[in-house]
């Protein structure tokens, strides 16, 4: 569980966190790595230089750089941070630095900070049926130890990519309690 790897600050973060603060209501996709536990369809495109992941939970595309780019230690930081990747074999190994600030970005109402560093690992199961992805995330502000965890996405082709779709309108009135 997050929780026990919650560092004190991180733990005061969670048991001080109120829905009002939860950047979900005003229509902020779900921050890495939570993303990848949820279950909803995801479209997986391979080029040769790149992956592109598009989620029915985001509006914006992932784009995983297979070019080697590096970042520069002072690129500015991203909700989603930067992210490059390789060919370990046939794992797509995925890594990604520079986040922004984020009230519950580490999930379980732990925020996430500048030094959050997520790693990815993507393996087609033996049976092709299912993408495995075993992921360590680390971040020193909030989180005493890295987290070391997996999701498990399966292969239907035969589900359709629904748009992303969110109103802030009706999140402002979740918040505000009304009906």
């Amino acid at each position: 569980c997050i929780r026990d790897r919650a560092n004190p600050i991180g733990r005061a973060a969670a048991e001080s966190f109120v829905e009002t603060e939860n950047p979900g209501a005003q229509c902020a996709p779900h921050p890495l790595p939570q993303r990848l536990g949820h279950p909803h369809v995801d479209d997986i495109e391979v080029f040769e230089d790149r992956v592109v992941i598009t989620a029915e939970s985001s509006d914006d595309p992932r784009i995983v750089y297979l070019d080697g780019r590096a970042f520069p230690a002072d690129a500015e930081p991203a909700e989603r941070g930067h992210t490059g990747g390789y060919w370990d074999g046939n794992v797509l190994v995925v890594e990604t630095t520079h986040f922004a600030d984020h009230r519950k970005g580490n999930g379980a109402a732990i925020p996430s900070g500048p030094q959050k560093r997520l790693t990815e690992r993507y393996a087609l199961t033996a049976d092709g049926t299912q993408i495995r992805v075993d992921y360590v995330l680390e971040d020193p502000d909030y989180l005493s130890e890295p987290v070391v965890d997996q999701a498990v996405w399966r292969y239907a082709p035969h589900m359709e990519l629904n748009p992303y779709s969110c109103d802030n309108e009706v999140a402002g009135r979740y918040l505000r309690g009304e009906e």
